[in-house]
């Protein structure tokens, strides 16, 4: 069957379909865990990292709807940034 929905639609509209769901589905998730996060008892540690987890599907997900935002993601993942420490001198002066 997914075979015949590809041959339906060309890859960038099968691949933005896909996406969609995608999102739509760690949404879901994201929303689901703060809910079970908000109804716990107890153990504030798990309750924090578990509405944390449904933030972070709640953030995934905007950027998977959001195009050029996904375009950015892919494109920093492309090149690989890599981070380095930079000395201020500015700030030893003060």
């Amino acid at each position: 069957m997914d075979s015949d929905i590809a041959c339906d639609h060309d890859a960038a509209q099968t691949g933005e379909a896909c996406m969609g769901e995608g999102a739509t589905f760690i949404r879901r998730e994201g929303v689901k865990q703060e809910c079970i996060a908000l109804q716990m008892e107890g153990d504030d540690e798990a309750r924090l990292l578990l509405y944390a987890q449904g933030l972070v599907n709640q953030a995934i997900a905007d950027l998977l709807e959001d195009p050029e935002q996904m375009r950015k993601l892919v494109e920093i993942a492309r090149f690989k940034p890599t981070l380095r420490l930079v000395h201020n001198r500015d700030s030893e002066d003060g």
